[in-house]
């Protein structure tokens, strides 16, 4: 997902790290199968992996879309001092608002009864047309980004977000990509990477 916008940053001057969530691609699941990881263990584990990356805690930024935008918010929470920016892409906050519950026991149900039905509409979600209130973020100039045409996550739901962060004596800017779905990275690449451009180098300037 991240492939295009990682190009981009390496020609801006910056270096990056991406790695795979426990379970995904290449990264195996847990040996215990009775283990399970929750949103702070797996901001722990970044957290790690970048210290034994890099060998140092500083970060630039935290980029993340989905799941991973949820993860970028609470990296930027429990390690405010260690990181400057977060750019959170189609993540409602730390919590799932009350309104996506229902949503989720639909797509849990659909998963169980027709999961070629439940992929196409994943698909569709991520890429049309082709392809609550959380703690503060204080100290941590933060970037939540929409997707117009996301039909996972509301703009105004992100929104809300965006003015949570700010109504908490937070530094948080709200950019709606009209065209893009849940996946701005891929779907609209070259759109997202020119504004993460933008705010990363606005916040280079500064400092």
């Amino acid at each position: 997902m991240f492939d295009s916008t990682v190009s981009a940053l390496h020609q801006a001057g910056y270096r990056t790290l991406v790695f795979d969530h426990i379970g995904h691609n290449l990264t195996p699941p847990p040996s215990d199968s009775t283990r399970s990881y929750g949103t702070e263990n797996i901001v722990q584990h970044m957290h790690a992996l970048v210290l034994e990356a890099t060998g140092s805690s500083s970060l630039k930024a935290v980029i993340g879309c989905s799941i991973g935008g949820v993860l970028a918010l609470r990296y930027g929470m429990l390690y405010s001092t260690e990181v400057e920016c977060i750019i959170s892409l189609c993540a409602p906050g730390i919590t799932s608002p009350e309104a996506t519950k229902p949503l989720w026991s639909q797509r849990i149900e659909l998963f169980q009864r027709d999961r070629e039905q439940l992929c196409q509409e994943t698909v569709a979600r991520w890429l049309p047309g082709e392809r609550p209130h959380d703690e503060a973020l204080k100290e941590v100039r933060c970037l939540v980004l929409a997707g117009g045409r996301d039909g996972a996550v509301t703009v105004e739901v992100l929104r809300e977000l965006a003015g949570a962060i700010e109504r908490e004596e937070g530094d948080a800017e709200f950019v709606v990509m009209a065209d893009a779905g849940h996946l701005p990275p891929m779907h609209r690449a070259e759109e997202f990477e020119r504004i993460a451009l933008r705010f990363l180098d606005d916040r280079r300037a500064e400092v």
